[in-house]
């Protein structure tokens, strides 16, 4: 088998660097609580994160023009989106608590839900 002249040879270049810069961002919104929905090694990403998050942030002061995707809200279902406390009565049932109760949580649930979040997007 002939081999290439080495002007015809392949060299990493700017497609291994964007999906490396991708894999990286990737890693950085998923450990804080985003999500990722641009396909790998897309030049423009665009993530999921609950309203309040502080991600959209935090990539701004990383340097990236973080700007509202269209659309700008979405839904996702969460494993644990829905939280519920519970005390025990006098007979030592479980009773649900009610918002702003101040009796003692004897045990705490956890349920999947669909969340409203909201999209955002920036270049690489």
């Amino acid at each position: 088998m002939k081999s290439l002249p080495q002007s015809e040879k392949y060299i990493p270049g700017r497609i291994d660097d964007l999906k490396e810069r991708f894999g990286k961002l990737v890693t950085f919104i998923t450990e804080r609580g985003g999500f990722v929905t641009s396909i790998p090694g897309a030049e423009r990403v665009v993530f999921e994160c609950v309203p309040g998050s502080t991600l959209p942030d935090a990539l701004t002061r990383a340097g990236y023009d973080v700007g509202p995707a269209d659309p700008p809200e979405g839904e996702r279902i969460l494993p644990t989106a829905i939280i519920e406390h519970f005390t025990r009565n006098g007979a030592g049932d479980l009773v649900a608590l009610s918002a702003g109760s101040t009796l003692p949580v004897a045990e705490t649930r956890r349920h999947a839900g669909i969340v409203k979040v909201m999209r955002y997007a920036f270049s690489l």
